[in-house]
């Protein structure tokens, strides 16, 4: 039975926890924040001091520098004073064909400027270990791949890269001591060398979720390493052979079938510069092994490329195997009532089949 003391402890403790408003712990604020766009965020800055405590980092978490509309600065990028103060607040990066308006006036060629705050002094200041959150990056436009590797090089954790074209050997090297934390990787880029480095980042990054690449060679899967990155959950690259090669095209199902979580497959070869030495894409034909990939049943959306069509028997296997399927977007050889009567039977499960 509690006693007096014990019982009066108890009463205080209630009458303090009723005197708590919820707004006022960080736990229930960072739980509101999830919902909030980033304009609500500052707003909630304003409200007192630990609001602004809590709400600051979030509102400086995501930065996008844009000057895509090639009229100078992004309006939208923080002036440079100030993402001097609080670039050490920024986990992803995104920057986008940035340039200053004072070039653009002079006929100049690009400063790299974004938006008043310069390439070399952002370089500089990342090599300095002053954006120690910085983990995600993005960057579409006139960079070299110099101007790449010099960042991530200095960035102290990798963990999302977005590229444009400007990823090849310099920029796998910069990459490899992150191959560990690496969760996606989004680069352009067709060529043969690209092929083995794309090859080697799927047996070297174990934490892979998401790849989008170019396209890598059969040969250089076959003969290389074991893949890795059995987390991937999304791929888009295509695979490519040379007309002796097609023997081999059972051999990289079966690398497939191993990406037991994978829930999105894309694969289009649409700007490979090496199109007449390795003319033919992978066929997601059950005579060539499709049948493999029966165990991904979380394939969520699929698209085999404009030079790999489908036919009747692939539609319906994918009906009976792939449980989760949401959308197919393929070329489909077969005639128009059986694609009709399909159409529809895709329709009354919930997926979208939409014809190349």
């Amino acid at each position: 039975m509690p006693t007096a003391d014990a019982a009066e402890v108890t009463m205080v403790e209630h009458s303090v926890m009723n005197k708590i408003n919820p707004l006022e712990l960080p736990e229930i604020r960072l739980s509101i924040a999830e919902y909030l766009k980033k304009p609500d965020l500052v707003r909630c800055l304003r409200v007192c001091w630990s609001w602004h405590d809590t709400f600051l980092p979030l509102v400086w978490e995501n930065l996008s520098v844009d000057n895509s509309d090639r009229v100078g600065p992004s309006q939208d990028a923080p002036m440079p004073e100030v993402l001097r103060s609080y670039h050490h607040l920024v986990k992803d990066l995104n920057i986008v064909d940035c340039v200053s308006s004072v070039d653009w006036d002079n006929g100049l060629e690009k400063d790299r400027a974004m938006g008043g705050f310069y390439f070399e002094e952002f370089a500089r200041e990342v090599a300095r270990k002053r954006w120690p959150r910085l983990t995600s990056l993005r960057m579409y436009g006139q960079w070299t791949e110099e101007d790449t590797c010099l960042i991530i090089e200095g960035m102290q954790r990798v963990k999302k890269i977005d590229l444009d074209d400007t990823f090849g050997p310099l920029t796998f090297q910069a990459l490899q001591r992150h191959f560990n934390n690496l969760v996606e990787l989004q680069v352009e880029t067709f060529s043969e060398a690209a092929s083995k480095l794309l090859q080697n980042i799927m047996c070297s990054c174990p934490a892979l979720k998401m790849l989008k690449g170019g396209s890598v060679l059969a040969k250089d899967v076959v003969e290389g390493k074991p893949w890795v990155c059995l987390s991937l959950e999304s791929l888009s690259i295509c695979f490519m052979f040379s007309d002796a090669e097609q023997h081999l095209q059972p051999l990289i199902f079966e690398c497939l079938a191993k990406l037991t979580r994978l829930e999105h497959l894309y694969s289009c070869a649409t700007r490979t510069p090496f199109r007449e030495k390795y003319p033919i894409p992978l066929q997601f034909r059950l005579q060539c092994g499709l049948d493999a990939l029966s165990g991904l049943w979380r394939m969520a959306s699929f698209f085999p490329g404009y030079d790999s069509p489908l036919g009747e028997d692939e539609l319906r296997w994918m009906l009976v195997h792939w449980k989760e399927l949401i959308s197919v977007t393929a070329g489909v050889h077969i005639n128009d009532l059986p694609i009709i009567e399909l159409k529809n039977l895709f329709k009354s499960l919930g997926i979208k089949l939409q014809r190349l």
